[in-house]
């Protein structure tokens, strides 16, 4: 099966609600969904070495939010003049400013802050001595 396939089958596995996942639900065909770091801690916890126990916030949450702050019209806005203008590295350092600008302003909606908040309280009760 190839990589693709293999992402396929297991994005299908979660839902786009799944904003936060230990990382022993983790594993390389998961890229897509959680990263390369994040994927293999994710093999590292599953092959019982020593990983401190962690979670990831999926690229669910990051796409919500990208959606609901705009930033596709805001790189819509930069890009579409500097495509094919590599050397206009000011252009894009402008672009990259406009995105990251944008992404700051957002505000991390209920469900994802929910999400991060209950599994931070999981993780905390099972690894913490207080």
């Amino acid at each position: 099966m190839s990589l693709p396939q293999q992402e396929q089958k297991y994005q299908e596995s979660y839902s786009s609600t799944d904003f936060v996942l230990p990382f022993s639900a983790l594993h390389r065909d998961m890229l897509a969904l959680v990263g390369g770091k994040a994927a293999n801690l994710g093999e590292l916890t599953n092959a019982k070495l020593p990983v401190p126990p962690g979670f990831c916030v999926t690229t669910n949450a990051y796409e919500q939010i990208a959606v609901e702050v705009g930033l596709q019209s805001v790189l819509a806005r930069y890009v579409a003049p500097l495509a094919g203008k590599i050397a206009m590295l000011s252009g894009w350092r402008i672009c990259a400013q406009a995105a990251r600008n944008c992404l700051l302003a957002a505000t991390i909606p209920p469900e994802i802050a929910d999400a991060i908040s209950e599994a931070y309280g999981v993780w905390a009760l099972e690894n913490l001595s207080l």
